[in-house]
């Protein structure tokens, strides 16, 4: 698989969890 394609996928994740609200525990910011 081409690195743009690996790229891409990885981008609509990114939005896909963004859209549903998908937050992993180590993502999240802890001060």
């Amino acid at each position: 698989m081409p690195v743009a394609d690996t790229l891409g996928n990885m981008a609509t994740l990114d939005r896909w969890r963004e859209a549903i609200g998908l937050v992993y525990d180590v993502e999240k910011r802890v001060y």
